[in-house]
């Protein structure tokens, strides 16, 4: 079955989409086999078609494929072509952030930072995933590294580098980061205080939709914006 499978990945490779190496190929290839199947169990109204992609899925966890289990992670914690079991996205989310991969160790760590599902939270260990995934240049891992240090969880309060941080997620087009970094510069948190722009930054998410930046007009007694 494996060998079936190896082979499989290896004709989808196809043309070598400008990888450097065989190995970039492989895993472009396998990764996107992965997300077909995902795809396929969370969104097909074939039962068999379902059933036939979560197999797959499960037999490339066989061969410690990292995708795969964060594929099945995923899955498992929508609850989508699958019972919702929040313990077992834990340990797909495990798996994969064992064998090196970011989004898994984002996942995990966010995991960690909720404490929902039967886990118990963790700051310290959402922390440390935060900041192996963020290292390794995961854009939202630096966001989310950039909220333990605002918050002091599972890391001394360091309101300073929480600002950078959230800098550098915006540097990354995190719509998020940039309302942190519109509302550290309006209050002077962790930054030289600068009403007017961190005011506009503000604007500027709340207008691309992002309606949390709601509350910050109504604690700062200011006017809300036209949405568009």
């Amino acid at each position: 079955m494996r060998t079936t499978i190896l082979l499989l990945l290896m004709t989808i490779i196809g043309s070598n989409f400008g990888f450097a190496d065989e190995k970039s190929r492989t895993d472009h290839a396998i990764a996107v086999v992965v997300q077909k199947h995902r795809f396929t169990v969370m969104m097909s109204e074939d039962s068999i078609a379902r059933q036939f992609s979560l197999d797959k899925l499960f037999e490339l966890t066989t061969l410690n494929n990292r995708d795969a289990f964060n594929a099945l992670g995923i899955i498992f914690l929508k609850g989508k072509g699958v019972p919702k079991d929040s313990l077992k996205a834990f340990e797909m989310f495990k798996s994969a952030a064992d064998l090196g991969l970011k989004d898994a160790m984002c996942n995990l760590a966010k995991m960690y930072r909720e404490g929902k599902g039967g886990i118990d939270r963790n700051y310290l260990e959402s922390f440390r995933y935060y900041q192996i995934a963020a290292e390794l240049g995961h854009h939202l891992a630096i966001y989310g590294l950039a909220r333990c240090y605002f918050n002091g969880h599972g890391v001394k309060r360091d309101i300073h580098q929480a600002y950078l941080l959230y800098e550098r997620a915006y540097d990354y087009n995190i719509i998020a980061a940039k309302y942190r970094v519109g509302t550290c510069l309006y209050r002077g948190k962790g930054v030289s205080q600068n009403k007017e722009m961190g005011l506009r930054l503000v604007n500027e998410v709340y207008k691309d939709g992002f309606t949390q930046a709601k509350k910050f007009y109504i604690n700062n007694n200011l006017p809300i914006p036209s949405a568009h």
